[in-house]
């Protein structure tokens, strides 16, 4: 039984040139200090090379910004401002109104929606504060 240690297509490729001039000294071939000095005369990497210290390593300097997904709609904050302000408001409305959705009457649902109200109110005056800023 013979067993295969590599995996096809990752075997290291064998140059014919290196084949021969082992097969050529002495009757069993070449000597081990002979092979050890063939190939430090073909290695072309150094120490630093082979630790890939020559290179930058990664960071935010090297690495670009992960790419943006097709999926995602880039809105004006405008636009994203009305649909906040119109989320909330249905959310107000279907309270006031008095609809039974489930877990809307808890406490914890009440506290979220206050505080978004809150949070509404208060982006509202710094629209505002701005917009009179700029106007003079």
């Amino acid at each position: 039984m013979r067993v295969e240690y590599t995996i096809q297509g990752m075997q290291p490729s064998v140059d014919p040139r290196m084949v021969r001039a082992s097969n050529a000294g002495g009757p069993y071939g070449a000597t081990f200090g002979e092979r050890l000095r063939r190939m430090s005369a073909n290695f072309q990497l150094n120490w630093r090379q082979t630790l890939r210290l020559d290179q930058a390593p990664p960071g935010p300097t090297t690495l670009g910004p992960p790419p943006k997904p097709g999926t995602i709609e880039s809105r004006e904050p405008s636009e994203l401002r009305m649909q906040w302000r119109r989320l909330v408001d249905r959310s107000r409305q279907s309270l006031a109104g008095g609809d039974t959705v489930a877990g809307a009457g808890s406490p914890k649902v009440q506290r979220m929606q206050a505080l978004l109200v809150q949070m509404q109110t208060m982006e509202d005056g710094v629209l505002a504060r701005c917009l009179t800023a700029t106007r003079g």
